[in-house]
């Protein structure tokens, strides 16, 4: 699913990720014309992270 921004750019949706690289994600935090940014946990050292995506970003895609 995609979502568009309120400058009519188009990120994808990102309800469905459940992690990025070794963060599991939480919830999504906020969502700019070119980026979203997720609440992020990462296991190894047991604390909540942000993880900013941007729409250039091809890995996660």
């Amino acid at each position: 699913m995609i979502d568009e921004s309120s400058d009519g750019v188009f990120l994808p949706d990102f309800s469905g990720i459940q992690s990025v690289g070794r963060y599991e994600i939480q919830d999504k935090l906020g969502q700019g014309g070119t980026a979203v940014v997720l609440l992020g946990r990462d296991p190894y050292i047991d604390r909540l992270v942000a993880i900013k995506l941007s729409k250039t970003s091809d890995e996660y895609l």
